[in-house]
């Protein structure tokens, strides 16, 4: 966590953090020795199938830009292969 976010203080203090997903509010015990977050079952399960989709969504953007890669290699080998008057498949 940003510990430059949190003002030393004897009393409990809320911290939200400056990077958008990360931004929990956190409660902080000045008399621990570090920062605490707890979250629900219901948060946890919610956090994972969030970060299930986004990593499918993920994997299916790398395939589509592989893809695209590979077409666009394809055809510029075409277009060199063309411009030698070479027969292409």
């Amino acid at each position: 966590m940003d510990s430059a976010n949190v003002i030393p203080s004897a009393e409990p203090q809320i911290y939200r953090s400056s990077v958008p997903w990360k931004r929990r509010a956190v409660f902080i015990h000045p008399e621990d020795q570090y920062q605490r977050c707890v979250l629900s079952a219901e948060e946890e399960e919610a956090f994972e199938r969030e970060e299930a989709a986004l990593q499918f969504q993920l994997s299916q953007l790398r395939r589509m830009l592989s893809q695209v890669a590979r077409k666009r290699r394809h055809h510029i080998l075409k277009q060199k292969v063309h411009r030698r008057g070479l027969p292409f498949e």
